[in-house]
């Protein structure tokens, strides 16, 4: 905030999601992230069994979770191991809570191949680690129709969202031309229209701005379109005899300076000249 008078000390917008999330297991429900918590934020977890596991993240329904909405967020597989083939392992995981909100397990890495008791080396440190691969949203995910469909509607409700605001600006278009005509008649165009294309013109305005402030909320462009072009062509006459008294009245300012401009050319010539010019 600006201000001659007051200071505000610096601050920071922290965004905190609504409810917790877990992933559920028979030993019972592992918390990822509790309610509250900041994001984006993320945690890292261990596994210890088989390289390929699947892992099921879901809300916990709390009092205030809403009605109708499924608790389940995801279903994420990970592995198998191309390298190591022992049935015990422990794995290490990341689970991610996005800038969106949206949950992500895109890095999982074995740390101890516990069958042959011996830990993978890192080249660059002491240890070594082997990244397994990631599925996201397993039973989450859309077929091809379902993609196809849910483009489709998008498109529909795109081109239902420019129509409302092409229908807003004609709207506008349309109250802007009746100010701006009612203001035109009363000054530039008083001296050009009759008395009667006045009294045509101005009922006119008058009925479509009635129109417009009690019944017009639900008509389409082409409604405004139509009144908007009704309006012009009773103003055409009008304007049309303002144009060209405008225009010849720079048309005769033109001649006038042309005029003065010979004329003191013709004063500058010698007497003997003057009477050939």
């Amino acid at each position: 905030m600006l201000s001659p008078t007051l200071i505000v000390r610096d601050y920071k917008i922290r965004e905190s999601f609504p409810h917790s999330i877990v992933i559920p297991s028979p030993e019972g429900e592992c918390m990822v992230f509790p309610k509250g918590s900041q994001f984006p934020n993320q945690n890292l977890l261990n596994h210890t069994g088989s390289t390929q596991f699947y892992l099921q993240v879901a809300y916990i329904k709390e009092r205030d979770f809403p009605v109708g909405i499924s608790h389940l967020v995801g279903h994420f597989g990970i592995g198998p191991s191309e390298t190591s083939d022992s049935e015990k392992v422990e794995v290490q995981f990341k689970v991610k809570l996005n800038g969106h909100g949206i949950i992500e397990i895109n890095s999982a890495t074995i740390l101890e191949d516990k069958l042959h008791k011996t830990w993978k080396m890192m080249l660059m440190g002491n240890t070594k680690t082997l990244n397994l691969p990631t599925s996201e949203n397993l039973d989450v995910s859309t077929t091809n129709d379902e993609l196809h469909e849910a483009k489709e509607k998008e498109k529909k409700l795109t081109e239902q969202d420019i129509q409302v605001e092409e229908t807003k600006d004609q709207r506008n278009t349309l109250e802007s031309f009746v100010y701006d005509t009612r203001s035109k008649l009363s000054g530039a165009y008083r001296s050009f229209a009759t008395d009667s294309e006045k009294e045509v013109l101005t009922n006119n305005l008058q009925e479509t701005e009635e129109w417009l402030y009690e019944d017009s909320d639900d008509e389409s462009e082409n409604d405004y379109t139509g009144k908007l072009k009704d309006l012009k062509k009773l103003l055409e006459p009008i304007e049309n005899r303002y144009m060209e008294e405008n225009a010849l009245a720079k048309a005769t300012e033109t001649l006038q300076i042309c005029i003065a401009r010979y004329r003191s050319h013709s004063n500058s010539l010698p007497a003997d000249m003057k009477d050939n010019v």
